[in-house]
């Protein structure tokens, strides 16, 4: 390719050089071609007299790589010839990449080593492990050489036991790459404890790897009690292997029971029993018996009675209330006139009566035909209680045969008892003011005596 591309350049030269007139020379100073070196042919151009034997005026020489001992001098020429240089594509030749990579087997080829152009001693400065084969060393020109690893000896790094594996490693001295392989485990002989070993089904003996042997079940002897039942609460009893020792625990029932009443009654307010120690009641009754009066009540003091079963004494003692003091109550009347046609009426009744105290409602009213009466006072007592009464105007129609009462007013008034008792003068003064039969009248007294037994 680069000897076609000089010999292009070649004939274009020798066809500006003819146009000019002029008789050139042309030297092919390319060197040889290597994968290393220089690719750009450079051409040189020189005008010198033509000699009488030249024929390489107007024509082009064969190009050739051995360089031209003569050299053809052109004659002076006023017209330049310009220099042409024609420039080829610049060609790199590089390494192939080197990458490093485990193989998964162990018959991989080695990568193609790569070398540079120019010979010298190397000086491998970089090493990489390629696989589990190979590394690759290379110097700082470029060249790259890939062999097999240099391993040391293997060394046991795990011991291998009965139960586990053990462990060897190796490593390159070249790159450091390392391996490990694994070690068998030791043979196993059983050594069976001499002690026995025992659940709750039977015993064994049990080799350190965990296999057993002589498995066979319990060989019990008779049950021991260990704790007594009764009647209230469970035993326990026991037996033991004889081969291994192993103990065996077994609950006991509790005893049948027997009652035993107690010949104490217990009672409530209703009922009586005899009781067993279990709890179980028998003899079970209601109480029977009657109340008794042992104090007697009076209108001042409340009295007791108690009641007794005859069959196991349980007794209940109750109060009985002081007797209800009697209401005290009664009418009292006085005529206005001797005719006998209007009365004063003077009603009283109990409100409460203590052992201290009697309290009595008064109504006062007249019993008439009709009367007119106007604002009136009066006065209500009782013993040494005295009441201030004011009536309002009062207006009765007459109604021919029938008589009606009149109210006045109505007031409370107390007296005072002792020990429930007493007794005390009654009476209502009333201003009337009236005139009946011709006869005045100013003032008329209702009175009476108010007895508490």
């Amino acid at each position: 390719m680069k000897k076609i591309m000089i010999m292009t350049a070649a004939v274009i030269l020798a066809l500006l050089l003819v146009s000019c007139d002029l008789n050139i020379t042309i030297k092919d100073s390319a060197p040889p071609l290597t994968t290393a070196g220089d690719t750009t042919a450079s051409f040189v151009t020189s005008s010198t007299d033509p000699g009488p034997g030249d024929t390489t005026s107007g024509s082009l020489p064969e190009a050739t790589t051995a360089k031209p001992e003569a050299t053809t001098v052109l004659p002076d020429v006023t017209t330049a010839v310009p220099e042409v240089t024609t420039a080829l594509p610049e060609v790199t030749t590089s390494e192939p990449e080197v990458t490093t990579k485990e193989a998964e087997q162990t018959t991989e080829a080695p990568p193609a080593e790569t070398t540079s152009g120019e010979p010298h001693e190397h000086n491998y400065t970089k090493v990489e492990k390629v696989n589990g084969q190979f590394h690759v060393k290379t110097c700082d020109c470029g060249h790259a050489e890939t062999e097999a690893h240099k391993f040391t000896e293997w060394t046991l790094i795990k011991p291998p036991t009965e139960f586990e594996e053990g462990e060897n490693y190796r490593q390159c001295t070249v790159c450091g790459y390392s391996e490990k392989s694994s070690v068998p485990k030791l043979d196993h002989e059983h050594q069976f404890s001499g002690e026995w070993e025992f659940d709750s089904t039977g015993h064994f003996k049990r080799c350190a790897c965990g296999v057993s042997d002589s498995v066979s079940p319990h060989t019990f002897g008779g049950w021991t009690v260990t704790l007594e039942p009764t009647e209230t609460s469970e035993g326990t009893k026991e037996r033991v292997c004889s081969v291994c020792g192993y103990t065996e625990t077994a609950v006991v029932e509790k005893l049948s029971h027997v009652h035993s009443f107690s010949d104490d009654w217990k009672k409530d307010t209703t009922y009586h029993w005899h009781e067993c120690s279990c709890g179980e009641i028998g003899s079970k009754g209601m109480h029977t018996g009657s109340w008794v009066t042992s104090v007697e009540p009076t209108s001042t003091s409340a009295g007791e009675r108690i009641y007794t079963c005859t069959v196991c004494g349980f007794t209940i003692t109750e109060t009985i209330p002081a007797l209800p003091l009697e209401g005290v109550s009664g009418t009292l009347t006085h005529n206005v006139h001797s005719n006998g046609y209007t009365r004063l009426v003077l009603k009283y009744e109990t409100v409460s009566r203590t052992s201290t105290l009697l309290t009595l409602k008064c109504t006062m009213y007249l019993n008439c035909y009709t009367v007119h009466i106007g604002t009136r006072d009066g006065t209500l007592r009782l013993g040494d209680s005295t009441v201030a009464v004011n009536t309002a105007a009062v207006d009765k129609d007459y109604v021919q045969g029938q008589r009606a009462d009149l109210y006045l007013a109505e007031a409370v008034i107390t007296m005072p008892l002792t020990n429930g008792k007493g007794s005390a003068q009654i009476s209502f003064t009333y201003n009337i003011a009236a005139v009946i039969s011709g006869v005045d009248i100013s003032s008329v007294t209702v009175s009476g005596t108010v007895v508490a037994d």
